[in-house]
């Protein structure tokens, strides 16, 4: 026999119902909509043997989300780093090489398919947890889901070969399976292994992510904690449970070894972020360019570079200059970045404070958001369903008081869930870190983007004080109609005086809001309540 869906499950598949419905929107009715190329794409889709159509012309970057790639019909030599963003290429150019008529060009719809259907399984789950864990208001938390996450600032990430299109997908469902495996809903060796390649596809997406690998390691601690406590993590048997300890274990050492790998291999900053961290970063943070200077004793001429940008169209200088390379680059490092902030705590408060300033935006840089086809003007944006991140980033406080108010609010809220409470603080502290290892290497320089996991992180956990705010909500507003329709119907009653008992209870039970009813003829227990509640208001007012 078939099982009832739980009412948890039913609004978890009216969420993807309506995700559905969204996706199909934005990303396959015309006009589709997804992210201009800004000179990244070429490093990323010439090793999985594509080429841009409009390569070569004035408008390439910044201006038009292009739908249509070619296809390299002979074989190129040209190599790509390792990625786990290829496989989705691949899987996407196998299905268009199926379906597609013209072989000989390559529709990004077919990518930003496969990740629509990853996105809607970690929101699946998500909405699972959150309506099971709030119940009363499962409706209204399937729909604000999908305002949140099903936001066309997301969801445009799919049509385009950012590394932004595979993790926003991932981390949802890496932080999906680990809030699932306190629950019952799913068994927990599907979910842990959809927490370990979830957590390898995001971890591998490009270098720069390998630096998450310490956070996936860390989930993977908490995970052992809980098992450990709480006896989450139901994989083996009980005559094989130690087995789960040390699988956790060793994912843990594995995940925060990646991390410090990308620590060693990449300990010298790049050029780009090196050369922004100084004038993105400490120039701007500094009330006199030329004291810093002085502090890594470089020349004071070179505080003339102060607010540049590599990636200006006329740059002020080359940036790959021997002489940069001399006299500035070999000044400072990591190290020496850190200590003069530690040194100088106005300078540290203010890029803080410049770094929030852009930490709700989703989209920054990224160019127009529509096809050639559809007749706009170059570099034009989209404002279709943007409610939740418009809002975000017209009304949310620019103050990290902000955010620690959230967390005290959600931390008091949670007193008798503390896995939640656990899993929450530390991604709010891996957020924090990452706008920590922002300030250090970038500066302000695309901080938006670089932002990417805290935004998500921020998503989260509103949509968790939000659900809460609804559970809440929905009982004051039951609780409120129950009580006025009793007073309102005993009220009734009391001036029914002269009327029988069985036509003044019927007029109570009809309405009255109870749980149980009469079985096979048995006294309903409505009229009990109800008839009771009466009789003594009726002795107390003589």
């Amino acid at each position: 026999m078939c099982k009832t869906k739980k009412p948890s499950q039913r609004a978890a598949l009216f969420a993807v119902l309506i995700g559905i419905l969204i996706m199909g929107i934005t990303l396959f009715v015309p006009p589709v909509l997804g992210s201009a190329d800004n000179g990244e794409y070429a490093s990323i889709i010439e090793g999985n043997g594509l080429y841009k159509l409009d390569r070569g012309k004035k408008d390439e970057y910044f201006s038009y989300a292009s739908v249509k790639y070619g296809v390299n019909q002979y074989y190129t030599e040209q190599k790509t780093n390792f990625s786990s963003q290829n496989l989705f290429i691949q899987v996407a150019k196998g299905l268009n090489w199926i379906f597609a008529k013209d072989k000989t060009t390559f529709d990004i719809r077919f990518y930003g398919c496969l990740l629509g259907l990853y996105l809607l399984g970690a929101l699946y789950l998500i909405v699972e947890y959150m309506a099971g864990k709030f119940p009363k208001g499962k409706y209204l938390i399937a729909v604000s889901s999908i305002l949140i996450f099903c936001d066309t600032a997301y969801l445009t990430w799919f049509l385009s070969f950012y590394p932004e299109s595979v993790i926003y997908p991932s981390l949802l469902m890496t932080i999906a399976c680990i809030l699932q495996l306190s629950r019952d809903y799913h068994r927990h060796s599907i979910l842990f292994v959809l927490l370990i390649m979830s957590g390898g596809i995001l971890v591998t997406i490009s270098p720069k992510t390998m630096l998450w690998g310490s956070v996936v390691g860390g989930f993977f601690l908490l995970l052992l904690y809980g098992w450990k406590k709480k006896k989450y993590l139901k994989l083996f048997s009980k005559e094989k449970e130690k087995s789960c300890g040390i699988i956790l274990a060793v994912l843990a050492v594995l995940s925060i070894g990646t991390g410090l790998i990308f620590q060693v291999l990449n300990g010298q900053i790049e050029r780009t972020e090196q050369y922004h961290s100084m004038t993105k970063g400490m120039m701007m943070a500094s009330q006199n360019p030329e004291e810093t200077m002085d502090f890594f004793c470089i020349n004071r001429s070179y505080s003339l570079l102060d607010g540049s940008s590599a990636y200006e169209r006329y740059p002020a200088i080359d940036i790959q200059d021997k002489i940069l390379e001399k006299d500035f680059y070999s000044k400072y490092g990591t190290g020496k970045i850190l200590f003069y902030y530690f040194s100088h705590p106005d300078a540290f408060s203010k890029m803080i404070q410049l770094i929030v300033n852009q930490a709700y935006t989703v989209h920054s840089d990224t160019g127009g958001n529509y096809d050639r086809e559809a007749g706009k003007e170059p570099g034009t944006k989209t404002d279709f369903f943007k409610v939740y991140s418009n809002l975000k980033e017209k009304y949310t406080p620019r103050a990290l008081g902000f955010l620690l108010i959230l967390i005290v609010l959600f931390w008091i809220s949670n007193r008798k869930d503390w896995w939640s409470r656990v899993v929450f603080l530390y991604l709010v502290i891996a957020g924090l870190c990452v706008m920590l290892d922002v300030i250090v290497r970038t500066g302000v320089a695309g901080a938006a983007r670089h932002l990417f996991f805290y935004n998500i992180i921020f998503d989260l956990l509103i949509f968790f004080l939000f659900s809460q705010l609804l559970e809440w909500l929905c009982e004051r507003w039951k609780r409120k109609n129950h009580k006025k329709q009793i007073i309102e119907l005993l009220g009734f009653s009391i001036l029914m005086t002269g009327c029988k008992q069985d036509i003044r209870v019927q007029k109570i039970v009809k309405y009255a809001p109870v749980k149980e009813y009469s079985v096979n003829g048995e006294k309903d227990e409505r009229e009990t309540i109800c008839y009771q509640f009466i009789r003594n208001q009726m002795m107390k007012n003589g």
